[in-house]
């Protein structure tokens, strides 16, 4: 999967699923295929990418991505495309958004986007075999030469060029900032920023959540203060929904979309001990130093989040010795982790010189 903008979405023909997820079919060339049938052609032939340019769209390369572009923000919308017409479609898009593309760059993301793509593969929980290999199979490598050919070939798209970038997909605004903090961009990063790091904490308390149920008969040593019978179901279920320390596992309204309500409800206190309990209850906890369990990632996170201080956040995270933690696994299929890794290695290295021709027009 290769997010382009707000939820547009670009992936191979082996991972369309029919649903209600709008959808465009672009093929290299007019054949019989599969899919024709289930998007309701009645012959089963799909038309190419060139016909649909044609019908449609004046055959203007400009008006087909201006029409991607302008796709409604708030509703998924995926192109389906076969090998051939995903590597013309995602090089058109990197040599129009950056603002000194050259072809040694962009033959790097492009190795990092395969790469990226047939290694995720053998994620399980997202592909079964079947898909894997049908994938595995069809998205290859090209040659240097086969990639400048096709490089040099497409012309750069100018709406794409043109557009505001502010939500485009995160490694392309991340290497943008990396490159010029000022970027004109500052302030979509700064959000997309803020919504992944809401997006990542809830993520673990949705874990804590699991893991305060996994060890239950044992909660009072990560919340001392509570006091109830573990016999009596009900009103266990009671106590937690009226228990300071407890309530916020059966509010409705905890979730990412309502960062401030959480701050505004919330004393990050109550997540704070449960974590600092959580180590400090460990067995290694003796090793442990006041500042290592402070700057472990999920109490890091709590006071960044509710300070809403993401800049620190984002920065803190650079100077790990690891991967960037706002690409985990809510964000898998939607970027090109091993671009972002590679970012994150050119700060660490103070090489951040070296991403110039990744700064966005």
């Amino acid at each position: 999967m290769f997010h382009l903008f707000n939820r547009v979405y670009l992936k191979h023909e082996s991972l369309f699923s029919s649903g209600d997820v709008k959808s465009l079919v672009v093929m290299s060339e007019k054949s019989q295929h599969p899919l024709g049938r289930l998007l309701g052609f009645e012959t089963a032939i799909l038309p190419s990418f060139y016909d649909i340019l044609e019908s449609d769209h004046g055959n203007s390369i400009e008006k087909f991505w201006e029409s991607i572009l302008n796709k409604e923000p708030d509703t998924r919308f995926e192109l389906v495309a076969d090998s051939q017409m995903l590597n013309y479609l995602v090089i058109q898009y990197w040599k129009s958004i950056f603002k000194s593309p050259d072809v040694e760059g962009v033959f790097k993301l492009y190795n990092f986007f395969i790469l990226d793509s047939r290694l995720k593969t053998f994620i399980y929980n997202d592909f079964s075999s079947v898909s894997r290999k049908s994938l595995v199979k069809s998205i290859q490598f090209m040659d240097k030469s086969q990639f400048v050919e096709l490089y040099e070939k497409l012309e750069p798209v100018a709406v794409l060029r043109d557009a505001k970038k502010d939500d485009f997909s995160f490694e392309y605004l991340l290497a943008d900032y990396v490159f010029n903090p000022q970027t004109k961009y500052l302030k979509g990063f700064k959000e997309k920023v803020r919504n992944l790091s809401w997006k990542k904490w809830m993520g673990d308390m949705d874990v804590l959540k699991g893991e305060l149920l996994n060890d239950f008969y044992s909660i009072k040593k990560l919340v001392p203060s509570i006091d109830f019978s573990f016999d009596d179901a009900i009103h266990v279920e009671k106590y937690f929904a009226s228990n300071e320390s407890l309530s916020w596992m059966l509010d409705e309204k905890f979730n990412s979309r309502n960062s401030d309500y959480i701050r505004r409800k919330y004393n990050k206190n109550i997540f704070l001990d449960i974590f600092k309990n959580m180590i400090l209850g460990s067995p290694s906890a003796e090793n442990l130093s006041f500042q290592e369990w402070y700057a472990d990632d999920q109490m890091l996170l709590t006071n960044l989040v509710f300070e809403e201080d993401f800049d620190a956040f984002l920065h803190i995270d650079m100077k790990r010795g690891f991967g960037c933690s706002l690409t985990g696994d809510h964000l898998r299929q939607k970027c090109n982790q091993i671009f972002v890794s590679y970012v994150y290695d050119k700060i660490r290295s103070k090489q951040a010189h070296e991403l110039k021709h990744y700064e966005l027009a």
